[in-house]
């Protein structure tokens, strides 16, 4: 998982929003993440697990600013991604440590309703995408992986 996380973010730190790097960087999360059912809720959720609790951040953090992107309008989606992308309700990515698998998650409705503003488009994709980091250092739920 490593490689990708680092691919994903690359790609976010050369992105501008077209639709062809987002149509590369919703192959990559679609690669990666599955939607899952978690009491009624359509979850994206890493399929394998990070190696760290920070790379689980940086993940649902870049692909955040992707679901972001498209539902507000800012890009479009492509066809292939559309129903995936619209039905989501959160997004989620796990990691291991020692003694316990943990999940950390963000409600897609709590990102576009904290960073639907066009201000954010003035911002170097990095800077915006440490910004919803921070967020969801503050802000996700952290759960055990046993309870999806």
């Amino acid at each position: 998982m490593k490689k990708a996380g680092f691919f994903l973010l690359l790609i976010f730190i050369a992105m501008s929003l077209s639709a062809v790097e987002i149509d590369e960087a919703l192959n990559t999360i679609f690669s990666y993440c599955s939607v899952i059912d978690h009491e009624g809720d359509q979850v994206l959720m890493t399929e394998n697990l990070f190696d760290a609790e920070g790379d689980a951040y940086n993940w649902v953090a870049n692909c955040s600013h992707v679901i972001l992107a498209i539902k507000a309008g800012w890009v479009e989606c492509p066809a292939a991604y559309s129903s995936s992308v619209s039905s989501l309700d959160a997004i989620g990515a796990a990691w291991a440590t020692e003694y316990q698998t943990y999940v950390v998650t963000i409600p897609v409705w709590e990102i576009l309703e904290n960073f639907n503003d066009e201000s954010y488009l003035d911002m170097e994709p990095d800077d915006f995408i440490q910004e919803i980091r921070e967020y969801i250092d503050y802000y996700g739920d952290v759960s055990p992986l046993s309870m999806y």
